[in-house]
Order: C-alpha cells, then sequence, then structure tokens
C-alpha cells in the first residue's frame, strides 16, 4: 500500500474457531463487528481484535460469516526485505499458516501534514547500510535539529546544528526500521520520515 494511507480493512472468518487477530505496525481503531458498532469496552486503540466464529450453522447449513471492520493509517516504510506482517494469535493456527505479510510503499513524505508543501525532504539511499543522505526541496532550507528514532520510539542520535553535507554516519546503530525527524530551521517545525538501515 502507499505510505500514508488510511484504509478500511475487513477481515472476514468462515472458521467455528474465533480468531485473535494482530497486525504489525499500525494501531487500528475498530468499526464494526459482524455490522453492529463495538462495545465501548473496544473503543480507543487496538492492534489485536477478536474475529468471532461463523454465526449458526448446522447439518447441511454453513452458518454467517463473522464479518469485523477496522480502519488504521499506515506510515511506516517496508519493503519486500522487511515488510510487516498480520497474523492470529493463536500459535497452533498462526504455525499452521494463518499469516501474510504486506509492504508500505512510495516515497517516504511527511507524515506530519503542517506546512507540507513548504518544506520537503527526501532522505537517500533507502534501505541504506552505512550513511543516510537529506535533500532538501528548496536549497535554501535546512536542518536546525535530527533526530534518530528507533522503532520504539527511542532517541538513538541527537543532530544539533548538523553538517549534513556529508551524510549522516549510521554505523554505530543496529540493522532496522528508522525514523529521521527533521526539525527545520526556519519555523522549527518537525517533519518525519522512515528509513531502514540494512
Amino acid at each position: 500500500m502507499p505510505i500514508g494511507n488510511t484504509e478500511i480493512w475487513e477481515i472476514t472468518s468462515s472458521s467455528i474457531f474465533g480468531h485473535p487477530f494482530h497486525i504489525h505496525d499500525v494501531e487500528f481503531n475498530i468499526i464494526s463487528i459482524n455490522g453492529a458498532p463495538p462495545d465501548p469496552a473496544l473503543a480507543g486503540w487496538k492492534d489485536v481484535v477478536f474475529i468471532p466464529g461463523r454465526n449458526g450453522g448446522g447439518p447441511g447449513n454453513p452458518g454467517t460469516p463473522s464479518v469485523v471492520k477496522f480502519i488504521a493509517k499506515f506510515e511506516d516504510y517496508a519493503d519486500a526485505l522487511h515488510p510487516f506482517m498480520y497474523h492470529c494469535h493463536i500459535s497452533l493456527h498462526e504455525d499452521e499458516g494463518m499469516m501474510g505479510q504486506f509492504v508500505v510503499v512510495g516515497s517516504s513524505t511527511d507524515i506530519d501534514d503542517k506546512n507540507k508543501d513548504a518544506f520537503f525532504f527526501s532522505v537517500y539511499p533507502n534501505p541504506t547500510s552505512n550513511k543516510l543522505f537529506i535533500h532538501f526541496s528548496d536549497p535554501s532550507q535546512s536542518a536546525y535539529y535530527i533526530k534518530i528514532i528507533d522503532v520504539l520510539g527511542r532517541v538513538k542520535m541527537m543532530l544539533p546544528s548538523p553538517q549534513i553535507q556529508n551524510g549522516i554516519d549510521l554505523s554505530s546503530l543496529q540493522k532496522g526500521v528508522y525514523k529521521i525527524q527533521v526539525t527545520e530551521n526556519r519555523f522549527k517545525n518537525n517533519y518525519t520520515q522512515t528509513f531502514i538501515i540494512n
């Protein structure tokens, strides 16, 4: 899917068993369960939702599949080498293949829409192995501050008044998915992109 997409997913279970569905990378809000709004206990951000087993059924009647709908925004880049996954949280079901993978592709653009047209930067190469370069769409723009943040939200590097013409040395970081947060010089707004170290 394109990075920055907001999507509604519909998960259907025709099994007699219920399945706790888990998705990596995003949290979501449940829209409906079998066409009805979720109970208040299911309000708020989730990364697991229980998909009930099919409704009714019996000899010669398979019953009605259960359907859960949720909405999520996909803001983190993932390529085929490092895809995200979704799966049933019952170990036996997962071990028997009840899982899948997805990628989030396209140029990593600013997911914070403030002043999007006024300030834009790209990072390359992405994925990278040891150095990351920044390109500003307007050559007069510059970075006041840069942070490199891991997937757990931990700040791994802080670069005040960074000198970035020779790239940012990432050799001290482990392989994985990171965010680069650039504070622009003029208004001190923060803009974020995602990149991978491989």
